[in-house]
């Protein structure tokens, strides 16, 4: 007969056994003090190894034409840097209103998967999000900051 943690006691009844709880809960923490961290570059590669190997295809056919979008608009602003001057202007605020456009619609359209994911994974997408908004925002004070450099030496010398 095979020891199971329920098991009926003295009266009958299958509470669990204080002593094998108390086991279970010890073992587990040792196992989980001897788990060792892997470092924080090496879980980024793991992670990106990971999601290169799935495939999108499989996962997601419904929402291909917002894919479609988001390539056509980058194609769109790499052709930008070869309009003529006279041009430019309107050409960079019609691909600039398509282009914020097909952002906000394919990241709307993908906002629906969050009520799939449990409580924890929704807040850790939550969090991925914000932190890759700071990224961007950042990244655009900087690059901001280099233009704005490279104009006053350019207007300087």
């Amino acid at each position: 007969m095979t020891k199971d943690s329920r098991h009926p006691n003295a009266a009958g009844s299958t509470e669990p056994d204080s002593s094998d709880a108390a086991q279970e809960k010890s073992t587990a923490k040792r196992s989980w003090d001897k788990i060792e961290r892997r470092s924080r570059l090496t879980s980024m590669c793991n992670a990106i190894r990971y999601l290169s190997k799935l495939n999108s295809d499989e996962l997601r056919r419904s929402d291909s034409w917002t894919e479609r979008l988001l390539v056509a608009t980058i194609i769109a602003v790499a052709v930008l840097l070869f309009t003529p001057a006279k041009y430019l202007t309107s050409m960079i605020v019609f691909w600039d209103l398509f282009f914020g456009t097909t952002l906000l619609l394919f990241i709307a359209n993908r906002f629906g998967s969050l009520t799939l994911l449990s409580p924890k994974q929704a807040a850790l997408v939550r969090d991925l999000l914000i932190s890759i908004s700071l990224l961007a925002i950042f990244l655009i004070i900087q690059l901001t900051a280099v233009f704005l450099t490279i104009r006053n030496i350019v207007r300087a010398s």
